[in-house]
């Protein structure tokens, strides 16, 4: 269920364009991925002292003993989609996991099984999945009105409804009974399972979440409290009577976990609660200072500590019983869903929308959260109409206080559709808003209506401050006047509309201009995103349009957010589901998507190119991808750590070129390894999953390749790297 998050704060970050010097050197090709992705966690277990967590962004394991993170994803574990929404231990110490595209089985660092609709004519791969367990050899998954059950060779189903009603009986939780038998929770009370075949009703009604069994009671978790029930007789217990708990929170469970010695953690609004069923004791542990959000995950370790993940986003906290001890994974970017990034000297500033700002110098990185965001240095505060404006002293960094981070960028002029401008030279501040464009000079605040001077509504969507010192506005569409959105120049008070969208629910969601003065624009839909949905790409020089579209032309995806330009005039465009597309000078269009790229995703949401011409690419859920020069050949970054050199890459291909065999070198501890290699067409030529020698030296054949240039796709538990291979 999809949950507002609240008190979300947005960064607009201005940042200096003066004395731009090359971002990276050209040894620096790679960088390492770090595990942190934790803005949406949607699920977790306990395996010994593993704590898995199912998030957007694939699996992540956590060493409850180390602290450590090791997360496993699309690229290098073969998952069959990031988005983990369950997670639940196996058969033989591996993880079944559940995604948008079926249920899989990892078993160390790698994906060994997928199962999907394929197997099974009930809809396996549906989103409605609401709960994955394991018990006695057997993995049970909710879907819907029905329950599968898999032995490891077959499987069951079994209806939770009769067909004939078409009403929803969601599970929500499954618990092995004391008589052998699976219990299910459900939307309308409590179920058995007797042989794979039949539900029994054990209790009908309300909602029950969650379930815990004790030597003589069964114990429901619901949102009125806690329940118990012993032989026939149910009994709701007043736990928290009104005189005791917050106002609102009086009864309402959370979540339940049963220790080794039969007493249950419960979790609600007044706190984390321990009661003991043999003397009806209770205590209550405050909770008030985690923050943990609206819906946490909870479970126990071997050793009966309390383990809380907050779902959005995603933070960890251990309760010993005494104290809460957290664990920060703010390492790198503290989020893979970035909002906006800017490339400014040798840093890279990255917005997360889970309001932390990002600097990267190349050898490391500092996140800034909201909640600190007051105790970093600043030159002088302006304060109007509440919004917070701080720069700091030393990157002349503007912060501006609003719902999310949704753009930073340079001051000076800039070749890029964003949210603000700073315009360096005539020290004024200018930001797209609702009501207008919002101009702040000599700290004061003026707002323009662009709709009083011809436009057809002033709910702005975006705008880019030209060299001139004019602004290229873009508007949202207006169905309600028959406008599409609009384009328009403000100069000096006055308005000139550019471009109209012909589509009523399209706008134009990015523009550059070239060497020859024509503006490219990128074209996206109000309602939907996809390879068919928008208007493309929009070429205007003079009176002259011209529309490149996926019928007729190498456009990936109609869907076009982003647009950037580099030092060759080469064009770069950011498409949802449709990767990153190029077209150069000479009308030549290439494609790259994760497949045959080291992209994440092949939705990509924003598009940079730094002063040496490397491509950086944030996409849906995935991070900030560098591409460093040729975007075939080089490596995927989800959250930020230094860059590699020569001197301490941590994987060596050699020799190269290279004739019957090549060796594959690992500078890091890793057990496992899946190798992919592409040609330049991006057709899978090769794919295995090697166990890495000791010594860490790999040694593979490739004598069933033609002589060629192939690009090498390594993945392991730590990282992804995309190797040339020459095979002569």
């Amino acid at each position: 269920m999809k949950r507002k998050t609240a008190f979300l704060t947005l960064f607009v970050l201005l940042i200096s364009l003066m004395a731009v010097q090359p971002l990276f050197s050209q040894d620096a090709k790679k960088m390492v991925c770090h595990p942190s992705y934790m803005e949406s966690v949607n699920d977790l277990c306990m395996v010994g002292d593993q704590l898995w967590l199912a998030t957007s962004g694939g699996l992540v394991q956590f060493n409850t003993v180390t602290g450590t993170f090791a997360c496993f994803n699309k690229s290098n574990a073969g998952l069959p989609h990031n988005q983990v929404n369950l997670v639940s231990p196996y058969a033989d110490g591996q993880i079944a996991y559940s995604t948008p595209k079926g249920v899989g089985i990892l078993r160390d660092t790698t994906t060994v099984a997928v199962l999907n609709q394929s197997d099974l004519t009930a809809s396996l791969n549906s989103k409605y999945r609401t709960k994955l367990e394991f018990f006695g050899g057997k993995l049970y998954i909710g879907i819907l009105n029905r329950i599968l059950i898999y032995d490891q060779t077959k499987w069951a189903t079994l209806n939770v409804l009769p067909p004939y009603m078409s009403s929803l009986d969601l599970v929500y939780d499954f618990e092995l009974g004391p008589n052998g038998n699976v219990f299910v929770a459900k939307q309308r009370g409590v179920g058995e399972i007797i042989g794979d075949s039949l539900l029994k009703t054990v209790t009908s009604g309300g909602l029950v979440t969650e379930l815990a069994f004790t030597s003589d009671a069964m114990w429901m978790a619901t949102p009125s409290g806690l329940f118990s029930k012993k032989d026939t007789l149910i009994q709701l217990l007043n736990l928290w009577p009104k005189s005791k708990a917050k106002a609102g929170c009086e009864n309402a469970i959370l979540r339940m976990k049963k220790t080794a010695e039969g007493k249950l953690w419960l979790l609600t609004r007044n706190g984390l609660s321990l009661y003991n069923p043999a003397d009806a004791s209770l205590v209550t542990y405050p909770i008030d200072t985690l923050k943990i959000g609206p819906n946490p995950l909870m479970t126990l370790d071997a050793t009966g500590h309390v383990w809380l993940v907050g779902q959005k986003p995603g933070r960890v906290w251990k309760f010993d019983g005494t104290a809460w001890t957290p664990f920060s994974i703010k390492k790198g970017l503290a989020s893979n869903h970035v909002g906006d990034f800017v490339l400014n000297g040798n840093h890279v500033w990255i917005g997360c929308k889970d309001s932390t700002i990002t600097n990267y110098d190349g050898k490391g990185s500092c996140v800034y959260d909201s909640a600190a965001i007051s105790l970093l240095k600043y030159k002088r505060p302006i304060f109007i109409k509440g919004k917070r404006i701080v720069f700091f002293a030393d990157s002349n960094v503007v912060v501006d206080k609003y719902d999310t981070i949704r753009a930073l960028i340079k001051t000076g002029y800039v070749n890029k559709m964003a949210k603000a401008a700073f315009d360096s030279v005539h020290a004024t501040y200018w930001a797209s808003t609702k009501n207008g464009i919002e101009m702040i000079k000599d700290s004061v605040l003026s707002t323009i209506s662009v709709k009083a001077l011809g436009a057809a509504t002033d709910k702005l969507y975006g705008l880019y401050l030209e060299k001139t010192g004019s602004l290229l506005v873009s508007t949202y569409p207006t169905p309600a006047a028959a406008k599409g959105g609009q384009l328009m120049r403000y100069t000096a008070g006055k308005l000139e509309i550019l471009y109209t969208c012909p589509n009523l629910f399209q706008y134009v969601s990015a523009v550059v201009r070239d060497s020859t003065g024509a503006l490219w624009m990128g074209i996206m839909d109000t309602k939907m995103r996809g390879k068919n949905v928008g208007g493309g790409v929009v070429c205007m020089m003079g009176k002259t349009i011209k529309s490149y579209m996926v019928k007729d032309s190498g456009l990936p995806s109609n869907s076009v957010s982003d647009i950037s330009i580099d030092s060759n005039g080469t064009l770069w465009f950011a498409c949802f589901d449709g990767g990153l597309a190029r077209l150069t000078k000479a009308g030549v269009w290439s494609n790259y998507t994760s497949e045959n790229s080291a992209l994440e995703s092949d939705s990509v949401e924003q598009v940079a190119v730094d002063a040496d011409n490397n491509i950086w690419a944030s996409t849906l859920n995935g991070g900030l991808t560098f591409l460093a020069g040729d975007p075939v050949v080089n490596k995927v970054v989800t959250a930020l750590t230094p860059i590699e050199t020569a001197s301490n890459q941590s994987l060596e291909v050699y020799p190269m070129p290279c004739t019957t065999e090549v060796n594959l070198k690992f500078n890091v501890s890793v057990a496992n390894a899946r190798v992919r290699v592409f040609n330049l067409s991006g057709q899978n030529l090769m794919d295995g999953s090697f166990a890495i020698p000791q010594g860490g030296v790999l040694t593979m054949s490739v004598t069933a390749l033609p002589k060629g240039l192939y690009l090498m796709k390594v993945s392991t538990a730590v990282a992804t790297e995309c190797k040339r291979l020459i095979v002569q």
